[in-house]
């Protein structure tokens, strides 16, 4: 069933075209060391075994779940033999190769290094993280894509010509049917083989022999398919960051289904309360005070009901979040702060501050020894008198009149936050049109008001989108 040369295999045009750079280094003899990275069914492991098809070296195939060091001693010894007597490396094909620790995966830099190991891995992590630097320097990274519904109709239909023991079946297959599989799949190749195989083994108990779309939910008995997500993987910072610039872009659409992605794939509903704490401050900040108090007040209440319940509540959170005004210069004024103490170190207290704690200091002391002294003369039967504990010799505003600088002498005058800023909603012109109902009707148009200066303008794409329907609709 798999295709043994890259004329056959689908997906992945961009790599394994006719002509294409990959594709004429993976059809040398040998081919170059690399790494195959990419979800489960994208055709990894049938890229592999296009090679051990047209290759004229030695092929071996280690799962790295089930093999041991013991296992990749023995084939690297074998390697050393072939190579010493014929010259010829030995192809290794490493199955989920992140599954090895760094010391195992250490094993086979002399060989790939000497020339006698030619190395393929094939992993669904980030080789970055999953792979020693060493070993990945020597090695070429192939990222491999999710199969379009086009490429697994492809496949399903080379399945059928090609499987004896779905052609022996003899059962008529709906063209409809071959489609809800490719769409209901996911991008996994192996996911659709596998539901095609179950449709057609089940039809071919039935009186009429014929596989049609019906068939296809009663035989996978499910009502919808599994979300593919990875809560440790690259897919699950990748959703959260979606999730975020969505917010942040004010795209409430976006950030629901980004939220509802994340949550029926498995992610845990603590971590997103997390986050949504964190845009709170960051990208809300002053210019909604309600935003942080209703997001640490979601993280209790997903804390308390827990899934599934706190569905909802999350939704409700990160609707707001998105709505709400936003301004970001809360966060650039800390960080502004933050550079002024690494660049200026440890500035001395200006003495102004200092000459006040001392005073409020002398006074306590003051007060306290007169409290004592009142407390002796009751003790020794005095008549009680009235006594001055202490006058407060210094006063608040006194202390710290409006307008006076509480910095360091050498920082006098900086600004690292700009007050009118951080308290006004920076998208409100653009998102009041964006989200306009009634806009269009009024007899007289109002001036568009131009777009605040944002650091994360760039990461706005609603309120650009909604600038150039504006123009597009005034035009």
């Amino acid at each position: 069933m798999r295709p043994t040369s890259f004329a056959e295999l689908q997906g992945n045009e961009e790599l394994f075209a006719e002509g294409s750079v990959v594709r004429t280094l993976l059809e040398k003899d040998p081919p170059p060391s690399f790494i195959l990275c990419g979800p489960s069914g994208c055709g990894k492991t049938t890229v592999a075994y296009i090679i051990s098809k047209q290759t004229t070296c030695p092929f071996k195939s280690l799962s790295c779940c089930t093999s041991d060091l013991k296992e990749v001693r023995s084939v690297l010894d074998e390697c050393d033999k072939v190579f010493f007597s014929t010259k010829t490396p030995t192809i290794l094909f490493l199955d989920e190769i992140h599954r090895f620790s760094k010391n195992q995966q250490d094993v086979f830099l002399p060989y790939v290094e000497s020339g006698k190991l030619v190395l393929i891995g094939a992993t669904t992590e980030n080789p970055s993280f999953s792979i020693i630097p060493a070993l990945l320097s020597r090695c070429r990274v192939f990222p491999l894509q999710l199969l379009s519904s086009d490429a697994l109709l492809h496949v399903l239909e080379h399945a059928l010509a090609t499987d004896s023991i779905l052609r022996e079946l003899q059962v008529s297959v709906d063209d409809a049917l071959l489609r809800e599989i490719s769409l209901r799949s996911d991008g996994d190749a192996r996911r659709a083989l596998n539901s095609l195989e179950s449709c057609v083994l089940f039809a071919s108990h039935s009186p009429s022999k014929h596989a049609s779309p019906s068939l296809l939910r009663s035989v996978l008995c499910e009502d919808k398919q599994p979300i593919r997500y990875d809560r440790h993987g690259e897919e699950h910072f990748n959703c959260i960051s979606a999730l975020h610039k969505s917010m942040r872009g004010s795209d409430v659409h976006a950030a629901l289904y980004w939220l509802s992605r994340m949550l029926e794939g498995g992610e845990d509903p603590l971590y997103v309360a997390r986050r949504l704490i964190r845009f709170a401050t960051e990208d809300v900040g002053l210019a909604d005070l309600q935003a942080l108090s209703l997001a640490v007040r979601c993280y209790q209440e997903c804390e308390w009901l827990g899934r599934p319940l706190c569905f909802t509540i999350l939704a409700q959170c990160v609707s707001y979040l998105a709505l709400t005004a936003k301004s970001n210069e809360l966060y650039l004024a800390y960080g502004k702060a933050v550079d002024v103490v690494h660049d200026t170190g440890m500035l001395p207290i200006p003495q102004s501050i200092q000459k006040s704690e001392m005073l409020k200091e002398e006074e306590k002391e003051e007060k306290k020894k007169n409290a004592e002294k009142q407390e002796m003369e009751e003790k020794n039967g005095d008549e009680k008198k009235e006594v001055n504990l202490g006058e407060s010799k210094t006063s608040g505003n006194e202390l710290y009149r409006w307008g006076e600088s509480m910095l360091p002498q050498e920082l006098e005058g900086s600004v690292f936050m700009d007050v009118e800023r951080a308290l006004r909603d920076l998208r409100e012109p653009s998102l009041k049109k964006a989200y306009d109902t009634d806009k269009g009707k009024e007899k007289g148009k109002e001036e568009e008001e131009p777009l605040e200066e944002d650091a994360n303008k760039v990461e706005l794409p609603l309120e650009k989108r909604a600038r150039l329907e504006l123009k597009k609709n005034d035009e």
